[in-house]
């Protein structure tokens, strides 16, 4: 679903019209062959479901070394892209530092959940190092800066995440063990019980609750107490702990699973339970069996027969407090997040034979001393009036009747005047999902988007101008279908518009 929200944002994003301050008169001429020649990245992505050239020119993991230039990497743990700065801690051969808070996609001066930093000041000191020759002490640190998470009630915002920083050297840390814990018939332990195979069939509804792939510091974002979700769920809990444990890295499940269809998704959620019963996801896997051994060319699953696959899930750093549970969940749906299978599957899991191996990392009581990252410090922001504020909701429809259920994302990033610039600018998305009990194939996912960008000066032309772009999906058992509708205006008439369909034969999806 990536490729669907992403592909349909960025196809928007790029229909945009030039701004007459920057060219002049020939702006609208400009737009129009601007929107001719819009691509629509839905279609094009979607045509491209397994790991070939369209994703391999842009992967840096092809080639480490080609990375010539020092790189300072930053994210978050809240972000969708929480492998990149640990995976790049591995590969890379030129110098590198990294750091990582609790932050969602945004700069970590101005991101959500706090603590935020003075970032600026930070990356300052990087570019006196490289591009001034200072003498900032920057590369005698650490490789890596890491906020380790504190545990918290399942929330679907948070304003701040406790913890602290950690600093480690090196990927994977030299600081951690690996911990590995046995599925049985009765949960989580530390040794192998005897073998009992368990089925499963998860509602086609499963995942409602996972919230944004890619959260970006606002509302509704966060995945809700994942109690309702694991009762839809295979779940395996570990004993209340003793004592406190720590995680840093990407926790492993590794399964022997068969499956009654050919194509298949799992979907794998660790998470803290606290005393009361509240479930916090901590992170999160997803495998498409027909990938089990690699993304270049599905392999269909063998009705019945078992296979040993390993799911690993998004790196993390985390703390279980003491008298916790850990549990470990599987699915196999992740409704809005993963387009389902063609048909619901069943798989059984042979208990005794899976496990649950935890990155597990040794308090260590005297941290590397490092400088204070300090209170962001920053520029006077531009003068801005707001007409409308961002606001998010996300609502799940369940309708008794029909069996339907649908989810809906609102997207508002508001509207506001730029006062320096006398430029109005507004945009919302809203994402609607739908799916009826016990039929995959009635899913459907659509996405809109709308932008305005106008401005008004005495003496001056006026400039005002609004995107419209539509995008659904749907599928068959065999392919997925693409429909796709843009239009531009300007002044409130209609300028152009243009609809695209697309099937695409779906390949192990």
């Amino acid at each position: 679903m990536r490729i669907f929200l992403g592909g349909g944002t960025m196809s928007t994003f790029a229909m945009r019209p030039p701004d007459p301050e920057v060219v002049g008169d020939r702006w609208y001429d400009m737009w129009l062959q601007r929107l001719e020649n819009a691509p629509n990245l839905v279609a094009k992505w979607m045509s491209h479901q397994t790991r070939d050239q369209q994703w391999i020119h842009g992967s840096v993991c092809e080639d480490y070394d080609t990375i010539q230039a020092a790189v300072y990497a930053v994210g978050g743990w809240a972000d969708g892209y929480t492998n990149t700065v640990v995976r790049l801690c591995e590969g890379i051969t030129a110098p590198f530092r990294g750091l990582i808070g609790p932050w969602s996609h945004a700069y970590p001066w101005k991101a959500k959940p706090y603590p935020i930093i003075d970032g600026l000041k930070d990356l300052c000191r990087w570019w006196d190092h490289w591009l001034k020759n200072k003498d900032t002490r920057m590369m005698e640190e650490p490789r890596l800066r890491i906020w380790m998470q504190d545990s918290v009630p399942p929330l679907t915002s948070y304003s701040e995440r406790p913890g602290r920083w950690i600093s480690e050297d090196s990927w994977p840390s030299l600081k951690t063990m690996a911990e590995c814990f046995h599925l049985n018939a009765d949960g989580l332990g530390r040794k192998p019980k005897s073998e009992r195979f368990i089925e499963h069939c998860s509602e086609v509804i499963s995942g409602v609750t996972h919230g944004d792939w890619c959260p970006y510091g606002f509302e509704a974002e966060m995945p809700s107490d994942q109690r309702e979700e694991d009762g839809r769920s295979l779940v395996f809990d570990l004993p209340a702990l003793k004592r406190r444990m720590e995680i840093l890295g990407a926790p492993v499940i590794q399964l022997d699973v068969s499956c009654d269809q050919p194509n298949a998704v799992l979907y794998v959620r660790l998470c803290d339970v606290a005393p009361d019963g509240a479930s916090t996801r901590v992170t999160y896997g997803v495998l498409n069996l027909t990938h089990r051994k690699g993304h270049e060319c599905p392999q269909s699953l063998e009705p019945g027969k078992r296979y040993q696959v390993e799911v690993s899930m998004n790196n993390i750093a985390h703390v279980f407090p003491k008298g916790h549970r850990i549990r470990v969940t599987v699915q196999t749906a992740a409704w809005p997040l993963v387009w389902p299978s063609p048909k619901r599957t069943t798989i059984t899991v042979t208990t005794g034979r899976s496990v649950l191996e935890m990155p597990v990392r040794t308090q260590q009581h005297k941290e590397t001393k490092l400088p204070d990252l300090g209170k962001p410090v920053t520029a006077e922001p531009l003068e801005l009036v707001s007409s409308s504020v961002p606001h998010r909701s996300r609502t799940i429809h369940r309708d008794f009747v029909s069996g339907e259920t649908v989810v809906e994302m609102v997207k508002s990033r508001g509207r506001y005047l730029i006062k320096d610039t006398h430029t109005e600018i507004a945009g919302e998305s809203i994402e609607t999902y739908s799916i009826k009990d016990n039929e995959p194939l009635s899913a459907r996912a659509q996405v809109d988007h709308s932008i305005l960008i106008k401005r008004e000066r005495e003496r001056e032309p006026e400039w005002d101008t609004r995107i419209k772009t539509r995008f659904i999906l749907t599928a068959t058992e065999s392919v997925l279908n693409l429909t796709a509708h843009a239009e531009a205006h300007s002044k409130d008439v209609r300028i152009w518009s243009k609809s695209w369909e697309k099937s695409v034969v779906r390949n192990g999806v």
